[in-house]
This record gives C-alpha cells, structure tokens and sequence, in this order.
C-alpha cells in the first residue's frame, strides 16, 4: 500500500494504490462490499501522479519549511515553556509534548483552546496514557505556526497557572 499524501503533504486528497499480488487476494478484496474502501478521487489521480512525476523540488522545499517549524516549535517551548517536557521530533509534522509538569486542574486541550485560542489535539482520544499531552501538527505556514505558538505560551505560561 502507498499514497502520495503524507510524502507530498497532499492532505484528503483520496488516492492510495495497493498491490495485491497473487490473485487469491484480489479476490479477497473483491469479495468486500464496492463502498467499504471508499472512492478514489479523480483529482487525488491527477495530484498523485503529479507528485511522483515532477515534485521533487516541490518535496525539497516541503521538508526544508517542516525542518524549520520543528525547530521553531522546538526552541519556543524551550525557552518561553521549560517546564513543559519534549523533544524535536523525527520523521513526522506532529510534536507532542506533556504538559503535566504544570500541574494544571483542567485538561491542556480545553485550557489552550480557552486561554490561548488555540484548538490542538491530545488527551485521552490516544489513550489513557496521554492525559497531559497535547499534539502539535506544524506541518503550517510560518506566520498560522506563529500564530498557534503565541497562543499555547499564552494559555500555558506559568504566572497564569
């Protein structure tokens, strides 16, 4: 299985290709309802085939802008959050973090989102170890990454807890 969206950043564009190999598992697939994988767009055929044909600089320069926002993530919580625990991430557009050296008296999903206006994921949706976590997806503009970074120093600065 293969898809050009998380390489490319071509988020909810509705195109993944499979292999099945032997014909026993073609079968098994066909056996499925149609609707059960959904439907593939046709625009997500263009973009994909797009993408692998002529997106390389297109990429280069993808991962140069996340490059740049994992570390400006990385070193706003650093300085202006020590408190808060977390390390540059590898391999991804998501930073998580844990919250929980705060000690805050309400999860940190619903306290950035009050105090900073800022909406981010975390929590108990990925499972019971990960109150006091929140995810950051900086896979954004510089100026929208900016913008989410002065709201979660806002809510989370330690004179406001």
């Amino acid at each position: 299985m293969t898809s050009a969206t998380k390489a490319f950043n071509l988020a909810a564009i509705r195109c993944a290709l499979t292999h099945y190999g032997p014909d026993r598992l073609l079968a098994l697939r066909d056996a499925q309802p149609p609707d059960l994988y959904g439907a593939v767009s046709p625009l997500g055929v263009v973009a994909t085939e797009a993408a692998w044909r002529d997106g390389d600089a297109w990429q280069r320069d993808l991962f140069s802008v996340l490059d740049r926002n994992r570390r400006r993530v990385h070193q706003v919580l650093s300085t202006r959050l020590p408190q808060v625990r977390q390390h540059i991430p590898e391999a991804t557009y998501l930073a998580w973090f844990d919250t929980r050296p705060l000690g805050l008296t309400e999860p940190p999903v619903e306290r950035v989102l009050k105090e900073g206006n800022v909406l981010l994921d975390g929590g108990s949706p990925f499972g019971p170890d990960a109150d006091g976590f929140l995810r950051l997806n900086f896979a954004t503009s510089h100026d929208v990454l900016e913008d989410i970074l002065a709201g979660l120093v806002q809510a989370l600065r330690p004179e406001r807890i």
